[in-house]
């Protein structure tokens, strides 16, 4: 074993975790977890208000050709609920 081996395992031993620190990280990464989780609602929120409001235009600019996709899909639909 060399003198790095033997110092690198005599620090680990000579610094274990307690129940406090662990808790502390535990906490701070509950936080950090809540933190990512309200930013990816809000950019999926973005997400679907800017679908729809694509979609909108879309049906406002061929409104027939919506309601023609409207009525296929409606029409697949009850032939696969058969």
């Amino acid at each position: 074993m060399s003198s790095h081996d033997t110092a690198a395992s005599g620090t680990r031993s000579n610094n274990p975790q307690s129940a406090d620190d662990i808790s502390d990280q535990l906490e701070s990464l509950k936080s950090d977890l809540q933190t990512v989780r309200s930013s990816i609602s809000k950019a999926a929120s973005r997400q679907v208000d800017a679908t729809r409001e694509n979609l909108e235009a879309r049906i406002r600019q061929d409104p027939l050709m919506a309601v023609a996709i409207a009525a296929g899909v409606g029409f697949l639909y009850a032939l696969i609920r058969r």
